[in-house]
């Protein structure tokens, strides 16, 4: 046992600092071929109506589950309509449909152990259910019923308004959300849908009749695709499914698309007071598109500048060393349109300046010194490469999976060609990018603080002071 303990204080030292680059058991590591994970091929069929179904068989567990995607999400809100579109889902799936009522159908669906779920992102919304194979067909009949014949219920609505409107109050209880969010709308702007906010006043302008217009001009088969597991072989399951689907309108038009980001912005620091003893820090600019050339080479330097706290350039750096912060994440974002590139942090008050510039510092030497190293390089894969284990740590994880990548127009197989195209870059292809991506001279840096906590605060030349968003 004692034998056990050391060797894995070993790894977690070996994995921990890079630095240790000649040490022999780390040369000997770094040998070992990099990990590949398999996903299963999903079953896929296009129905006349132009709706897309994903398929796995799943017999290891009991249970269907049920994801149906629209291919519509925030983005293609207005700034009038502003938190409609999760109003909407939200009310979709507990507002009842015609012949029965939201607390009977809670009570069925208590009773059958089943459950519904809603989603809203971007670009994408989603319907799903879960329910035990033994209760599919009863939440199944529940299910296409609220999908075809929605009543959305006025009492249910009020329900779902007040919620999210206490929602709005609390908003800026934590300062991470405030930093995270502040970011983004210095970096969009206030008035991009990447970056605005639902209010009260936009929540309160909702009322039912709107929910009825948006049901009939957007909800279609042409515009849905399903992501789905049981125990029932793929036949069977499509045989189940294709006369629930009879009823529901075909056909209605796509949304019309945001209007593109101009990826311009300005270096700025801004300061926003929030009592407390910490400093949150949003340090970043913007990232790229979804299919741009350099994607893999791009994800590994920000796996190796702060994908992980431990293992990573400023992980090691502010947090073993110097000990100034618990936690450091890194994220470059890819999106339809350009998304951002953000490092995330906090630090006790007194030590804000110090923490600030030592990022920069860590970015700057990258950039700069082009100083990556193989080990580094390697480690960066694996990290990388392993985390698929837990993103698809289910089938039907593996389904939805599918379901997005083509949905964004990704190639059949995309699983194996992102572990093939990690696994080929080279330290000179990550040398290749760095100046082209990464800007430690631009950064937008977005804290939130106490300002009298901060010392030296008053001294810093392009710090600009922002009041709390209360909207």
């Amino acid at each position: 046992m004692e034998k056990n303990k050391k060797w894995v204080f070993l790894v977690l030292i070996i994995f921990s600092l890079p630095c240790f680059a000649e040490d022999p058991v780390v040369t000997q590591l770094s040998k070992k071929e990099l990990p590949r994970m398999e996903a299963p091929e999903v079953q896929t069929k296009t129905l006349p109506s132009g709706m897309k179904i994903y398929y796995l068989q799943d017999t290891e567990l009991p249970v269907l589950e049920i994801k149906t995607y629209f291919d519509f999400g925030t983005l293609y809100e207005t700034k009038e309509t502003r938190g409609f579109i999760p109003f909407f889902f939200d009310l979709l799936k507990s507002g009842g449909f015609q012949g029965m009522t939201p607390e009977q159908i809670d009570e069925e669906i208590e009773f059958y152990a089943s459950g519904f779920s809603a989603d809203v992102s971007d670009e994408m919304s989603s319907f799903g259910m879960l329910s035990l194979q033994k209760n599919a067909v009863k939440t199944l009949d529940i299910y296409f019923r609220l999908l075809k014949n929605p009543t959305f219920d006025k009492t249910r609505m009020e329900v779902i308004r007040k919620s999210v409107l206490n929602g709005i109050k609390r908003r800026n209880e934590e300062s991470i959300p405030i930093a995270l969010r502040e970011f983004k709308q210095s970096l969009y702007g206030k008035d991009s849908p990447h970056a605005w906010l639902f209010t009260e006043e936009t929540i309160n302008s909702i009322v039912q009749e709107k929910f009825q217009d948006f049901y009939k001009n957007h909800i279609a088969l042409n515009r849905m695709r399903m992501a789905a597991t049981s125990p029932l072989s793929f036949d069977e399951f499509l045989k189940l499914i294709e006369p629930y689907l009879e009823g529901l309108p075909r056909e209605a038009l796509r949304p019309k698309r945001f209007e593109p980001v101009e990826k311009i912005w300005q270096k700025t620091t801004e300061f926003i007071h929030k009592p407390g003893n910490q400093t949150v820090m949003v340090l970043g600019h913007f990232g790229e598109k979804r299919f741009n050339e350099d994607k893999y080479k791009i994800i590994l330097v920000t796996e190796i500048l702060g994908g992980e706290t431990f293992g990573s350039r400023l992980g090691d750096r502010i947090r073993t060393e110097l000990g100034l912060v618990y936690n450091v994440s890194c994220q470059f974002g890819f999106g339809t349109d350009y998304g951002t590139f953000q490092i995330v942090t906090s630090t006790k008050s007194s030590t804000t300046t110090e923490t600030l510039k030592e990022i920069i510092r860590v970015l700057k030497t990258i950039v700069e010194e082009k100083n990556i190293t193989e080990v580094e390089l390697k480690f960066a894969k694996e990290r990388i490469l392993n985390r698929l284990i837990f993103e698809y740590e289910s089938l039907f994880h593996v389904v939805e999976k599918e379901v997005q990548y083509d949905y964004f127009g990704y190639p059949p197989h995309y699983l194996e060609i992102f572990q093939k195209e990690i696994e080929k870059v080279s330290l000179q292809d990550i040398v290749s990018v760095l100046e082209k991506y990464f800007f430690p001279d631009k950064l937008k840096i977005t804290l939130v603080g106490e300002k009298s906590k901060v010392p030296d605060l008053k001294t810093w030349d392009d710090l600009i002071e922002i009041p709390l968003d209360e909207e």
